[in-house]
């Protein structure tokens, strides 16, 4: 029987690495047809990019909402379509989670449109509370979305390829459906439209009040994106969406960081040139729109849309 030389097994493993390496990629490739590639640490930002390249939303659009669950969920985009004389097509950049930093990361999505010439960013006070930022190369994944040739998502996920195992436990855990949080069901435009109601809210989410405090390195990022949309001479249209009347009355500290947020953002509007939509104060909405202490309902959403529309058309 003939015994293997040193350099028989430097092929034999040297073909077997190949052949591991070939079948992770394919296996990525194939898994790529139901799950979305994991390439960030947040499975709604790459479920949220995967609706980017599949519907090719961004060309054409001539209007964006960003941000994080407050514009995936608080504003509709069929609904400003409509309402506004301005807008004619828009997409939905915005996923669970964002803070302003990874914000002013993910505006560089849109910054190939020469087309977009309004960009709606809803926000509230939890979007302002860590130093956060993608560990992403955009100009790469830029090229993914738009279908040109890149390796770049599959060699991250190659490399954390048991976080991407991982994911798909995780990527379920978002449903997708319109009846259940939190839900990555995109309609058309990339929002989520939740008919949340009755039974299905969730007392926790109802209650919610945490105090996560303010972060200031997101209020100035939030600044910098203003001057940059200024220099581009694109309108910039920032909208604070509302919150329980019921839950900040009985959260003396929840009120009071509000308070804290509400005089930051008035200062902010003061001293850079964005459009400013505070629909808290404005609308005092009732709980039969929410489906949650921070987020609308569908006919909320569509409520904040309309408001928004018009406020657009009239600016």
């Amino acid at each position: 029987m003939a015994t293997m030389t040193g350099k028989s097994w430097v092929r034999a493993h040297l073909s077997t690495l190949a052949v591991l390496l070939i079948a992770t990629y394919a296996f990525i490739i194939y898994a790529e047809r139901f799950y979305p590639l994991r390439i960030s640490d947040n499975v709604a930002f790459d479920a949220k990019v995967r609706f980017l390249k599949d519907s090719q939303r961004i060309t054409g659009s001539d209007a964006a909402i960003v941000g994080s669950s407050m514009g995936l969920i608080n504003l509709n985009g069929k609904t400003l379509e409509e309402k506004s004389k301005k807008i004619n097509r828009l997409v939905n950049i915005s996923s669970w989670g964002e803070q302003v930093l990874q914000v002013e990361q993910e505006l560089q999505l849109i910054a190939d449109n020469k087309n977009i010439k309004y960009v709606i960013y809803p926000l509230q006070m939890e979007d302002f509370s860590f130093d956060k930022l993608h560990d992403l190369d955009f100009e790469e994944l830029n090229k993914y979305i738009k279908g040109e040739f890149t390796l770049y998502p599959y060699n991250r996920v190659f490399l954390n390829i048991f976080s991407f195992l991982k994911a798909f436990y995780n990527y379920q855990s978002y449903h997708q459906t319109e009846h259940r949080y939190p839900s990555l069901l995109f309609d058309e435009t990339g929002g989520v439209n939740y008919r949340i109601y009755g039974e299905n809210i969730e007392k926790e989410r109802w209650e919610k009040n945490i105090v996560y405090g303010l972060n200031k390195k997101n209020f100035d990022a939030l600044k910098r994106i203003a001057k940059a949309f200024q220099k581009k001479n694109i309108t910039f249209i920032v909208v604070m969406t509302p919150l329980r009347l019921p839950v900040l009355a009985e959260s003396p500290e929840w009120q009071k960081q509000f308070e804290e947020f509400s005089q930051l953002m008035e200062k902010i509007r003061l001293e850079s040139s964005f459009l400013y939509l505070d629909l808290h104060r404005k609308l005092m909405l009732g709980d039969q729109f929410f489906a949650d202490s921070s987020h609308v309902n569908y006919e909320g959403s569509v409520l904040l849309s309309e408001h928004v529309a018009d406020f657009i058309d009239r600016n």
